[in-house]
């Protein structure tokens, strides 16, 4: 199983081509975790979480807003090609009442599992106008 020894997270925000860098997060064995804000004026925001799987990554990706029943979706690329088909889920009731986090009443999670192969992975959230976009690059 290859090991991430690196990821670099860039959050893009489509909001007049800003581009906001946050550094890289440590956790265990080449585990990632970041936040960030989705698209303004929004109170959403995104999560991520990147773990090592199995010769794979495991993708955990939430959307988490005061919006219970709205629609998101979710498309991957990977080196610039899908991933998979967009998936769509419903954002319910977030269940994060104890987290630091806690501001948020609904949200949504995807977990996809995706090849361990480098290049840039981008995952891309929409509901409406609004989107999340986060690129890892390992």
């Amino acid at each position: 199983m290859k090991r991430i020894t690196a990821l670099t997270l860039v959050s893009a925000v489509a909001l007049g081509g800003v581009v906001l860098t946050a550094p890289a997060a440590s956790a265990k064995d080449g585990d990632l975790k970041q936040r960030g804000s989705c698209t303004s004026p929004s109170t959403s925001s995104w999560a991520v979480k990147v773990k090592p799987r199995k010769g794979q990554l495991r993708a955990d990706f939430w959307v988490k807003n005061n919006t219970t029943g709205q629609p998101w979706t979710l498309v991957i690329t990977q080196n610039g090609a899908p991933v998979g088909s967009p998936v769509t889920r419903t954002a319910g009731a977030s269940d994060d009442q104890g987290s630091d986090d806690s501001r948020h009443a609904a949200e949504v999670k995807f977990r996809s599992y995706l090849p361990a192969t480098a290049g840039p992975l981008v995952f891309t959230a929409t509901s409406g106008s609004e989107s999340c976009t986060v690129t890892l690059t390992r």
